[in-house]
């Protein structure tokens, strides 16, 4: 049961939020102020595919011979931003926000007739927002967030054809239009506006009219149909797919579309992106990379190079975030090896070493603090389900049966665990019998997370099966749950269930 919450996120990354800022293109034309040389050119992609160091050294010379071109100053900016939240180094921080001012400054000086002015402006601070949420400093992220939007709307204004403020206005509909429900008052009172679906319309615009742009919108455009709308995303696969195998070489996109792949399950094709990797000195210190790897060993029940690729992350990290999460799963991975010693070795390690920021992080906190008893058959058949291995789940479930589960809490997620996977093989009538068991066996005083979702999930099996009152049925019953970990967020896809429902 340790795992099952934390194993609901433990593939996300803020897959979103990180693309969103890496993904900023530089335009290709040369104005004044605003010169994109061909060595800036070769700078923008080799940072497109994080080779940072050899972007670094060409940005260095132009800037040498300009210093102030305002391409080469975003361009040196981009580059800080992307180390910052790829090492997690908080040195690095540090400087970019001492020469985060100083280059706005120079930038606020050049030529202001021209739409590329406010354009670097906005896509500046947009980065620099960025940099401050995965730093924690939300407050002055906000605040340049909202001049970052308030740059974007004056550009359109006054340049209302110019592409590259389209694609900035489009991510930040984007962003504003992901803020959950119960944060929505920060829309109003910041003034901001936005919903996914404008953003996307803004990025089509940019894709079928600017092929300078294409690329770059039109990934944004797969990735938030992917992870944000869950919107046929198989067909996102294959077409980040088809981008992934156009540059081998692209470090950035295989980073996207392995973390896709293991959303959906596809471990070993995952795998197969991760152990393929470009390598060298000119890329940056991607050491997440090594945990998402240790992550596809644990799911596929090779826990010795599960625990090498862990260690990998936590002997070359600079960073304190995800450290938790790390020390966590390589205490499972012990654990599922018998070796108790290590495992608690690494559960305490979880507690007091790294920082709680993110949601991996804070859940593996929580469960590593709590130290609630585990049980190894249900462990692997999650970790298992996870990997998208549908039948070794079902073989480990199946040798058992309730019987063999004293445990009330583990009694309740056998069945659930079992319904998951019946339904992701479409075999809904059994996965309709476990859910039910699962939702009668479970206590008030339990506060599982596993009744109201086993509610949710059948409502979406009723609602694909046409049966529209059981669906109902099922999403109201999922809210009326209380005190469980995942309220908030199996309430809005309740919610979302029975909108859809009642345009029918």
């Amino acid at each position: 049961m340790l795992l099952n919450s934390l194993k609901r996120r433990i593939v996300k990354f803020h897959c979103p939020f990180f693309i969103s800022f890496c993904l900023f293109l530089i335009f290709n034309q040369a104005v004044a102020g605003y010169e994109f040389t061909p060595k800036l050119k070769t700078a923008y992609e080799q940072l497109f595919q994080l080779r940072t160091s050899s972007a670094r050294q060409l940005i260095k010379q132009e800037l040498q011979k300009d210093p102030a071109n305002g391409i080469a100053i975003y361009l040196n900016n981009y580059t800080d931003v992307v180390e910052c939240i790829i090492t997690g180094e908080d040195y690095r921080y540090n400087l970019l926000n001492t020469a985060f001012e100083g280059r706005i400054k120079t930038i606020e000086s050049l030529n202001s007739n021209s739409p590329y002015h406010l354009f670097v402006l906005s896509e500046m601070k947009l980065q620099m927002a960025f940099t401050k949420l995965y730093f924690q400093d939300k407050v002055s992220a906000f605040w340049t967030l909202r001049s970052a939007y308030k740059l974007t709307n004056q550009n359109i204004q006054k340049y209302p054809g110019f592409k590259p403020s389209l694609k900035t206005a489009g991510i930040l509909e984007i962003l504003v239009g992901s803020i959950p429900p119960e944060h929505q008052w920060i829309v109003g009172f910041s003034g901001f506006s936005g919903t996914k679906e404008q953003g996307l319309k803004l990025l089509k615009n940019v894709i079928d009219k600017d092929p300078l742009f294409k690329d770059e919108a039109q990934l944004i455009y797969w990735l938030t149909e992917f992870h944000l709308l869950r919107n046929n995303p198989i067909d996102q696969l294959k077409k980040v797919n088809a981008f992934y195998n156009q540059d081998r070489d692209n470090l950035l996109v295989a980073f996207i579309y392995s973390s896709m792949l293991t959303s959906q399950g596809r471990n070993n094709e995952s795998l197969e992106v991760l152990n393929r990797l470009p390598d060298g000195n000119d890329y940056v210190s991607f050491q997440y990379l090594n945990t998402m790897r240790g992550n596809c060993y644990l799911y596929n029940g090779e826990y010795q190079l599960a625990i090498i690729n862990y260690n990998q992350f936590l002997k070359h990290n600079k960073g304190s975030n995800y450290v938790k999460f790390t020390n966590f799963n390589l205490s499972l991975a012990y654990w599922l090896l018998d070796d108790y010693k290590n495992s608690d070795k690494y559960r305490i390690a979880t507690i007091n070493a790294g920082v709680a920021a993110f949601d991996s992080d804070k859940k593996a906190y929580k469960y590593a603090n709590q130290n609630i008893e585990l049980n190894k058959t249900l462990l692997k058949a999650q970790l298992y389900y996870d990997g998208g291995y549908y039948d070794e789940t079902l073989s480990l479930l199946n040798n058992t049966d309730e019987g063999d589960y004293p445990n009330l809490d583990h009694k309740v997620e056998y069945f659930y665990r079992k319904g998951r996977t019946y339904q992701k093989i479409r075999f809904y009538d059994k996965a309709i019998r476990h859910y039910v068991s699962a939702i009668n066996v479970q206590k008030p005083t339990q506060q599982l997370y596993f009744a109201p979702n086993a509610c949710l999930q059948l409502g979406y099996i009723f609602k694909e099966l046409k049966q529209k009152d059981k669906a109902l049925t099922y999403f109201k019953k999922a809210m009326t749950y209380q005190g469980h970990e995942y309220k908030s967020s199996i309430d809005n896809e309740a919610k979302n269930g029975i909108k859809e429902l009642s345009r029918k």
